[in-house]
Formats: structure tokens, C-alpha cells, sequence
């Protein structure tokens, strides 16, 4: 049990209400071919707002894998998590290979993170036919990244504007430190 005798019950549940969103890109299956012999040298981009973050590169690969993880900050209005795979070439400009959105609103933050799958389609605002490009599958998880001190005072002062992902600990007691200070004490 955490001991919050000086924490009001607003303040302990800002602590508390998720401030992160943790995106985990599992694999894809069955992606269109746009490399030589019939398969990708594929990544993926994820982006959530303003936050974008990138995979490494699976080469030779029609289903490639990479279980690779993210934390990006929620926004303050819901948005959707933007996944974009893609096939390097190293010379040119990469290939498009599929796009997914998905809708932060149609997630409960509480619920219990799971790995879903979900279809790549063509570029948004494409007006050609939708055709099949294939499958991605992916995790995605509420997170609390813990306030740091001078966070946690303007929490209280309720001019927190979350903006990075730098993650820090708050420590609410200490119990038996070793001295190291002047005269036995410490500034902790």
C-alpha cells in the first residue's frame, strides 16, 4: 500500500491517470512485395501527434518481426496511433507499403494490453481502390511515467504540461540514510 498522507485524493489520482502510451510493433504478415525477389526490406513508423518514432529495418522479409517498443505522450485530445510500413531501397526513395490508424478512444486505459491485429491500406486521402497490403500486428499499453519532484509541484499548481518522454521517480520517504552531510545530516 502506498502511503499518500500528504497527497490530496485529486493529486493522487493525477499520479495515476496514464500519461503515456506504449506502442509495441509485434510483426506483419503477407506484406505486398515491392523488393527484389519477392520480398521487403520493411520498418514502420509509428506517430501520435507531434511523437514519431521508427523501427529498425527487416531485410529480405514478407512477414518480418520485430518486437520493438515505444512510449510516446497521450495528447491532450484523443487521437489515433499512425503506423506507416514501409520498403527501404538504397537508392531512391522508399516504397509505401501500408497504413493502419488506430483510434486511441477505442481502448479502455484500464484494461488489460493485448496484441491485435490490424489491415494495412493504401496512403489516407488515396483515391485509388483499397486492395490488400497485408497485416501488422500490435500492443498497445496506458502507461504512468512518474512525476519528478518539480513535476509533481506543478501538478500541484495544475500547470503540468507533459512533453517528452524523460522518465524520473519520485521518492516519498526514506527511512535510515547514511549520513554523508556536514554535522551527520543530510539535504535530503
Amino acid at each position: 500500500m502506498v502511503d499518500c498522507d500528504w497527497f490530496t485524493g485529486s493529486e493522487y489520482n493525477k499520479m495515476w491517470t496514464p500519461t503515456h502510451v506504449q506502442v509495441t510493433v509485434l510483426r506483419a504478415r503477407n506484406l505486398i512485395s515491392k523488393g527484389k525477389g519477392g520480398s521487403n526490406d520493411a520498418y514502420v513508423t509509428i506517430a501520435l501527434a507531434k511523437e514519431k518514432y521508427q523501427t529498425t529495418v527487416k531485410e529480405k522479409s514478407q512477414n518480418p518481426e520485430w518486437h520493438e517498443e515505444c512510449d510516446l505522450p497521450l495528447p491532450d485530445d484523443k487521437g489515433n496511433i499512425l503506423l506507416n510500413a514501409h520498403h527501404r531501397n538504397l537508392l531512391g526513395l522508399d516504397e509505401f507499403l501500408g497504413h493502419a490508424a488506430i483510434p486511441l478512444d477505442q481502448f479502455q486505459i484500464y484494461e488489460r494490453p493485448r496484441a491485435r491485429w490490424y489491415p494495412l491500406k493504401n496512403k489516407p486521402g488515396s483515391k485509388k481502390a483499397e486492395k490488400y497490403r497485408g497485416e501488422i500486428e500490435v500492443k498497445v499499453t496506458f502507461i504512468v511515467q512518474s512525476l519528478s519532484t518539480s513535476d509533481l509541484n506543478l501538478a500541484r499548481s495544475g500547470k503540468l504540461k507533459r512533453a517528452g518522454s524523460n522518465k524520473s521517480m519520485l521518492v516519498l520517504r526514506a527511512r535510515n540514510l547514511i549520513s554523508k552531510g556536514k554535522g551527520g545530516s543530510n539535504d535530503a
